[in-house]
């Protein structure tokens, strides 16, 4: 996988509940080119591209298509800052399901979870360098109404530093911790709801 389909995918799915999308497939393309779906490791299902195919089981093809086209219209202002290599949509053969793919690129015909092997990846300026889970090219990014990162880093160091009653401890173990981890439901955002409440604003 890649962390730019990920987190492309993460919002994809946020901003528009129940769409189908669908991500790994050990192929190459049917040109037999490489395919960026191959891209991918045990136990992952992201790999480095994503199809969407619309919304719910069970909706016709004109809803489908509307909400393709809605997804692809919200990301094509925003190629660069989502490392978005290409989107293929309303083309052979990407009329039922629109085609994302991100830098950098798989270089190797069907990685499919070779074990052991750290694949190379092609960057848009054709440099290549091997890892198992590349960033994105152009650096973390989670959508045009996201915080950005030192931004968000400042508030939580912030946070500790005026409320150490609600927010003990060190706040890198916070700046570091993985976005989809269960501490921040369970811990840190109930204490920082506490924490407005007391403060009727932001603390």
């Amino acid at each position: 996988m890649t962390q730019a389909a990920e987190q492309c995918r993460s919002f994809v799915e946020a901003e528009f509940p129940g769409v189908r999308i669908s991500r790994r497939s050990c192929r190459d393309t049917d040109a037999g080119g490489i395919s960026q779906h191959s891209a991918y490791q045990p136990g992952d299902y992201d790999s480095n591209a994503l199809d969407i195919m619309g919304g719910p089981h069970g909706w016709t093809w004109d809803q489908n298509v509307a909400l393709i086209q809605e997804i692809v219209d919200r990301l094509t202002p925003k190629l660069h800052e989502w490392s978005i290599r290409k989107i293929l949509w309303q083309v052979p053969p990407h009329y039922g399901h629109a085609h994302i793919d991100f830098y950098p690129m798989i270089d190797i015909h069907r990685w499919c979870s070779t074990r052991n092997v750290e694949p190379p990846w092609k960057y848009s300026d054709g440099h290549t360098e091997r890892h198992l889970d590349p960033e994105p090219e152009n650096g973390e990014y989670h959508g045009e109404d996201t915080m950005p990162k030192q931004q968000w880093d400042a508030m939580i160091r912030s946070l500790f530093a005026g409320r150490p009653d609600k927010f003990g401890g060190d706040p890198q173990y916070w700046i570091d911790l993985d976005p989809d981890d269960s501490q921040w439901e369970t811990h840190f955002w109930p204490a920082f709801v506490d924490a407005i409440s007391l403060e009727g604003g932001t603390p």
